[in-house]
């Protein structure tokens, strides 16, 4: 048995995988959880980690392609003409493991405010008492930071910073 990459419809990955597990076959949907802002508000939501494609684990010879290619959500299998490659087992199972270990890293929770005094704990900057100004987006913010007698404006990693006196 091998792996096979399928094309799902738009946003139909979730209905692809059920459908096509419900036809007794492997299947691998990667995703990442991530933080989003939906209705102004900052959630978690899980996401494709490749949008629109899945894993799929089938023996052609035993189980008809045009089967999966005809399964509700599916719009199609990756192919070359006729050619249907085959997605090395190495791979899929490096993408699960990567994942993994991406979810076993503890999150770091730093909710700061416009004023909080912050260190710079990695990169360059290491070391360096800044002043938190504001988040620019889901996972950076403007630090500043005194440089040559002067503040500078900069644009960091939120992950990069403590607060001080933690």
């Amino acid at each position: 048995m091998n792996w096979y990459l399928v094309y799902a419809k738009p946003r139909g990955e979730q209905r692809a995988q059920a459908n096509l597990e419900a036809q007794g076959l492997e299947v691998y949907l990667p995703q990442i959880e991530r933080d989003k802002m939906l209705r102004g508000k900052k959630q978690k939501v899980e996401e494709a980690l490749f949008p629109g494609y899945l894993f799929v684990r089938f023996d052609p010879s035993q189980f008809a392609v045009a089967r999966v290619k005809n399964t509700r959500g599916v719009a199609g299998m990756v192919q070359f003409g006729a050619h249907m490659p085959v997605v090395p087992s190495a791979v899929v199972l490096s993408i699960m493991q990567q994942l993994d270990d991406l979810n076993e890293i503890p999150e770091v929770t730093n909710d700061f405010t416009a004023g909080d005094k912050v260190i710079v704990t990695e990169g360059p900057f290491a070391h360096l008492n800044a002043v938190f100004q504001e988040s620019s987006g889901e996972n950076r913010c403007f630090i500043l930071l005194e440089m040559m007698g002067k503040q500078q404006r900069l644009e960091v990693e939120q992950a990069k910073l403590a607060k001080q006196g933690d």
